[in-house]
């Protein structure tokens, strides 16, 4: 069979079964235009590697279908285990620039940055308004402990901040 031909009948073949392969675009996918058409396409692609492999020994839309199920079920399970983003509400957005372009925000952060591990933790949490029992359990200290570390903490900042300012 000559190439031209071959690609005709790939062609029909997909024009046939074009509603099947949407069907399992819009049941598999998010229904974004992106993920429809990222999913459509590797079926496609699946189908072209597949084609010449064809036997006949089932009908050819039975193989379409199984493979654009076992595509869009691959394709499926590879999306839940990706990362999902969260985009942040704008207003939040302005108001953390509006705060970071304080000098004074700017320079509490400047001081947290220069703590090391756990004090930071610790800070960035009591700064968040975590509760002393959730930082207690997060880092899994005692309450006291937790209390007596953020002391500590608050402590060296205000000390590194009167030796910066003394100077």
């Amino acid at each position: 069979m000559d190439t031209g031909q071959y690609n005709e009948e790939f062609v029909k073949l997909l024009d046939k079964h074009k509603g099947m392969l949407l069907y399992f675009c819009m049941i598999y996918t998010d229904r974004s235009r992106d993920g429809i058409e990222n999913l459509y396409q590797e079926m496609v692609y699946q189908l072209l590697r597949g084609y010449p492999r064809f036997r006949g020994r089932s009908q050819i839309g039975t193989w379409v279908y199984r493979t654009a199920l076992n595509t869009a079920r691959q394709q499926w399970r590879w999306q839940r285990r990706q990362p999902q983003t969260v985009l942040l509400d704008p207003e939040l957005c302005n108001r953390l620039a509006d705060e970071g372009s304080d000098p004074r925000v700017s320079q509490i952060y400047d001081l947290i940055e220069r703590m090391h591990g756990e004090e930071k933790q610790i800070i960035a949490m009591y700064l968040a308004d975590f509760k002393t029992k959730e930082i207690a359990e997060i880092l899994s200290l005692t309450e006291s402990a937790v209390r007596q570390r953020i002391h500590r903490s608050i402590t060296k900042l205000k000390m590194i901040y009167e030796t910066e300012n003394a100077q």
